[in-house]
């Protein structure tokens, strides 16, 4: 009995230790990170960044990540910083708690560091009225390949949420189908054979902003030899 209650009492125990949140690692002195970030404080839009009571660090890599532990952005520049918008480029993200995790090497020499924590944002919303961002997270679909080509592929503004591209011929057979926006097409057939010179179809399907209706996009391709 008494071990039938120590073990009850242990896996509760344990429960309460897996539940518990994960502990924030600071940063060193010398790197300071806003608790707060206002993204349109005085009616000038501010940027959300670590600042240095020093010199700046050799190497430094901060991402930012939203409420559903989503990637929203990832910069290599100490003073480039987040706006408030989706990868700097999208829609404004809304009011709320971001995780943020910064990785730097203060030397070549010295060993990669890291440290993170959240932020509290206020007033992003009203930052999309202030700024004006005419590229939007849009897409790039190239209507030509030519054999000296690497691959076809479109080009996104910001990295897609989700994304699925079908390449059929002209007899409507599926020839090429990836969900990877970086992998290509090689203008072959069932990666041996060759497709031949003509047209084909492209249909893509993403997301490019979180909580945005899924685009459908298709068009021709021409694939010149």
């Amino acid at each position: 009995m008494r071990k039938n209650i120590f073990l009850l009492f242990f896996l509760f125990f344990n429960s309460l230790l897996c539940a518990q949140d994960h502990v924030p690692l600071p940063c060193e002195t010398g790197i300071v990170i806003p608790t707060v970030f206002i993204g349109n404080n005085d009616g000038i839009p501010q940027l959300f960044r670590p600042y240095f009571s020093g010199i700046e660090p050799w190497y430094l890599t901060m991402e930012i990540y939203d409420t559903s532990n989503t990637l929203i952005l990832t910069t290599y520049s100490p003073e480039e910083g987040w706006n408030g918008h989706y990868w700097n480029h999208g829609n404004v993200m809304p009011d709320g708690i971001y995780k943020w995790k910064i990785s730097y090497q203060w030397t070549k020499k010295d060993s990669l560091l890291q440290c993170d924590g959240t932020v509290r944002c206020s007033d992003l919303e009203f930052n999309i009225a202030e700024v004006n961002d005419s590229i939007g997270c849009g897409i790039f679909i190239p209507n030509e390949m030519s054999s000296e080509d690497d691959n076809f592929r479109p080009r996104f503004v910001c990295p897609p949420l989700s994304f699925h591209m079908q390449i059929f011929d002209r007899w409507g057979n599926l020839i090429f189908e990836s969900k990877d926006y970086n992998a290509g097409w090689d203008g072959r057939k069932n990666k041996n054979e060759i497709a031949p010179e003509g047209t084909y179809y492209v249909v893509i399907d993403c997301i490019s902003n979180p909580g945005e209706v899924k685009k459908h996009c298709v068009t021709n391709l021409l694939l010149i030899r």
